[in-house]
């Protein structure tokens, strides 16, 4: 099975890239018009979280993202062909000096990096990669096992290394005290007994409380980051930064006080980053699907 994909996918990259990306856009937007509640989810989500659109605004923003995602799907399968040399030249990061500044005031401390789901998100580690020197990234296992090898082999070029998700946190401790940069996606929902409830786009939303965790165990400073494409066909690094040092250094809170307080302020990043682009998001996910409303639960979703 590993044999089959990994040739198959050597076959497809042969063929020219803006057919790749049309073929998995045409893929994805049929999918959307054949499963009505995947299409019906992106629409509730779309609703509660820009709330002043009209329907014809929230289908354009759907009809653009699945090229968008088309595109995503394609930089993955290919990406292990591309050199270093193409990452630099292909993806700008306006901040990066802001980014190289940061490691140098914390030179002891590694980075704890935040992303989600947004534009070709994968490419992140790559770059980060390439600038600074390989990264521990949690990733969730995928199914069927060849293809989760095949895509963690993806992602583990340059020598990142993959933290699989259960059981995720005492191997995040680990990698944090052997300082290395450690990269977390929190934009998706989890269980109510897993989950701290802070607002995602105004409404109640379960989010992981392993980045708030992690950074108030370690003091550690903060990235958000999310990768955007551009009009000539490359991409753009945007981050915002938050180093927290006054939140570490108040004794008058406690430690699920911090843990709040970060996922808050992180969550609050990512919003604004996708609001900049919403057709950039996986808006097909069920992010309120624990949802609660002043403490009592609410169903969204079937």
């Amino acid at each position: 099975m590993y044999w089959l994909i990994k040739n198959t996918i050597f076959c497809f990259n042969l063929l020219p890239l803006a057919l790749r990306i049309s073929i998995f856009s045409l893929i994805l937007k049929s999918l959307g018009f054949l499963i009505k509640d995947l299409r019906k989810t992106a629409l509730i989500n779309l609703q509660i979280a820009l709330p002043n659109k009209t329907p014809e605004e929230y289908y354009q923003i759907l009809n653009q993202s699945y090229r968008v995602w088309g595109r995503c799907i394609v930089d993955v399968l290919r990406q292990k062909e591309l050199s270093d040399s193409w990452i630099l030249e292909n993806i700008e990061c306006p901040d990066l000096q802001k980014l190289k500044d940061l490691k140098a005031r914390y030179p002891d401390k590694p980075i704890l990096i935040l992303t989600g789901h947004i534009g070709s998100f994968e490419f992140i580690l790559r770059y980060l990669c390439v600038q600074f020197g390989p990264i521990a990234f949690v990733a969730r296992k995928l199914k069927p096992e060849a293809l989760d090898l095949w895509w963690n082999e993806q992602r583990s070029k340059g020598g990142n290394q993959l933290i699989p998700r259960k059981g995720a946190i005492r191997r995040i401790f680990k990698m944090i005290s052997e300082k290395m940069d450690v990269a977390i996606l929190f934009d998706q929902n989890v269980v109510r007994s897993q989950g701290v409830f802070i607002k995602w786009f105004g409404k109640y939303a379960a989010t992981t409380p392993a980045v708030g965790l992690v950074g108030a165990r370690y003091e550690l400073p903060m990235v958000s980051f999310c990768m955007n494409s551009t009009e000539d066909g490359k991409y753009r690094l945007n981050i915002r930064i938050q180093e927290f040092q006054e939140l570490y250094q108040d004794k008058s809170l406690g430690m699920n006080e911090k843990i709040y307080k970060i996922t808050d302020v992180c969550s609050q990043d990512l919003q604004e980053m996708i609001l900049v682009a919403p057709e950039e998001w996986f808006w097909f996910h069920r992010r309120w699907k624990t949802a609660v409303l002043a403490g009592v639960g609410e169903k969204l979703y079937k």
